[in-house]
């Protein structure tokens, strides 16, 4: 869990109020998957329990970032690395 005092959960409620009325839960929860990132929240339970202090359900959380990771930039949004850690394309 998050220490909330660090004020991360605060920045990404922020990001999910800003972009909730343009944007549908799948891209949200890339927004918010990639600010997780942005952040230094880089593992996957780490992760999936973030999004679900956000309210995101957290099998929708956990598919998202199974389904938008991989190798490839042109078609996913993050790989995992070999220590089990996530990083977006473009290095954060």
């Amino acid at each position: 869990m998050i220490d909330q005092t660090t004020g991360v959960l605060d920045r990404l409620r922020v990001l999910d109020a800003a972009i909730a009325q343009h944007s549908n839960r799948h891209d949200r929860a890339i927004i918010l998957i990639k600010g997780c990132l942005a952040e230094g929240i880089n593992r996957g339970p780490e992760i999936i329990q973030t999004l679900t202090d956000l309210s995101f359900d957290r099998r929708h959380a956990g598919k998202m970032l199974s389904d938008e990771c991989g190798p490839n930039p042109e078609r996913h949004h993050w790989e995992k690395l070999t220590d089990g850690s996530y990083r977006s394309h473009g290095g954060s």
